[in-house]
């Protein structure tokens, strides 16, 4: 269940940034501790940016560096796919059309399936329709579990 999405509220994908649309990213319940720790980390980081501004910048190479594991975590958990989401500030809010009407004009970010993304990227050429199947899955797996299984 999605009960939480992610909401651009600056940077590129948000209104004003490189679409006149914020963006809306829901995210499986299960993933909800890696966001949480994704925006605490990058509010930490905004904060340390704040600082470097008055000349307090001890820590901020530390914040960038956290900042940048949680925005992998995110990658890792499918939720960011491409680079212009780590480059966006984003804000935790409920998943319903009352909380995402303070948020229009918006657009729902669909996430590619692995299905998606190989239909559209391999074709398998030769062979009978089960060696094809076959290939396809093995594909697949090295795909999902980076050739270890």
């Amino acid at each position: 269940m999605n009960k939480y999405c992610l909401v651009s509220v600056s940077g590129d994908l948000a209104s004003g940034g490189m679409s006149d649309k914020n963006t809306v990213i829901p995210f499986d319940d299960k993933h909800f501790p890696v966001v949480k720790e994704f925006l605490i980390k990058q509010e930490i980081w905004h904060i340390s940016g704040l600082e470097m501004f008055y000349g307090n910048s001890k820590h901020i190479y530390e914040d960038l560096k956290k900042y940048q594991i949680a925005v992998q975590d995110l990658h890792k958990a499918g939720i960011f796919t491409h680079k212009y989401e780590s480059r966006t500030e984003w804000k935790l809010v409920l998943n319903n059309e009352y909380e995402l009407e303070f948020h229009k004009p918006y657009t729902i970010e669909k996430k590619a399936t692995l299905n998606d993304w190989f239909s559209d990227h391999v074709e398998i050429i030769g062979g009978s329709k089960e060696t094809r199947k076959t290939v396809e899955n093995k594909i697949k797996n090295n795909l999902i579990h980076g050739g270890t299984k």
